[in-house]
């Protein structure tokens, strides 16, 4: 009997161990992805390019509750922010570290490194989403304004990247209870600022920009349409579109400072 008692000591000994283990593993597991950026996949695997580079984690940021922001310049450096934010949570969020529902303006900066083997194309800022008003300038030069807290919009950052020294990005953010204007998520509380992913990413001079098909169940066929985008050093950039029969019809479009800035509320 005495041995039979040994015995199942023993065998839960070591099972006890092996779940320490396990325990002890998984806790290290949990550190590990802490130390990585938030959501690190791409946003939109339908139109992922091959060369892309995600810009969530740590972004210098401070609150502008006294709107002076513009003002004192700070995106032409004269302000050293003095907090820090994890993108894409936004700052009325815990998750951001920041936690601050009562103001209303904010700023983001953080440098930009561009990989050498980018070269030969145009490089885009892309943001998943921010509510709700942003203005973007890179290295204090302005690239354009966006309204809106629910929808993707991009910046080209070509002209004025730099390629002597890293380029500093700065963002700014109204989010002012508007009438009118949405709040946030609506029952999942507000969102202020940056809430999706950003990120970087490479393009031809003459790319796709957006790709739509509808299918027809009673004819058993697809038709499909392709945007495209062709960047020129002479002229404005503008937009063509193929159908199936294959017809282009080319479409003026905006500037490549402030391409693809749609309102959307």
């Amino acid at each position: 009997m005495r041995r039979c008692n040994a015995f199942f000591f023993s065998v839960f000994a070591a099972f006890g161990c092996i779940l320490l283990m396990i325990i002890s593993n998984c806790g290290e597991q949990k550190v590990t992805q802490s130390e990585t950026i938030p959501l690190p996949e791409h946003p939109r695997p339908d139109f992922m390019r091959e060369r892309w580079s995600n810009l969530n984690g740590q972004w210098d940021f401070s609150l502008d509750s006294l709107e002076v922001g513009e003002t004192e310049g700070w995106h032409n450096g004269g302000k050293s922010f003095p907090q820090t934010i994890t993108v894409p949570f936004s700052w009325a969020s815990p998750l951001s570290g920041i936690g601050r529902k009562d103001i209303h303006t904010g700023w983001y900066a953080r440098d930009l490194e561009i990989p050498g083997h980018w070269d030969g194309g145009r490089i885009f800022l892309i943001i998943g989403a921010c509510d709700c008003v942003t203005t973007a300038w890179l290295n204090g030069e302005h690239l354009g304004s966006h309204e809106g807290g629910y929808t993707p919009f991009e910046f080209d950052l070509t002209e004025h990247l730099s390629g002597k020294s890293a380029n500093r990005l700065v963002l700014k953010v109204e989010d002012k209870p508007t009438r009118g204007r949405l709040v946030g998520k609506q029952v999942y509380g507000e969102a202020k600022g940056i809430w999706q992913t950003v990120y970087i990413e490479p393009r031809d001079p003459f790319h796709i920009i957006r790709a739509d098909f509808t299918s027809g169940i009673a004819t058993g066929q697809a038709d499909g349409s392709l945007e495209f985008c062709a960047h020129s050093q002479r002229r404005r950039p503008f937009i063509r579109e193929n159908n199936r029969q294959g017809h282009i019809a080319p479409r003026a479009a905006q500037d490549s400072r402030s391409a693809r800035h749609d309102t959307d509320n």
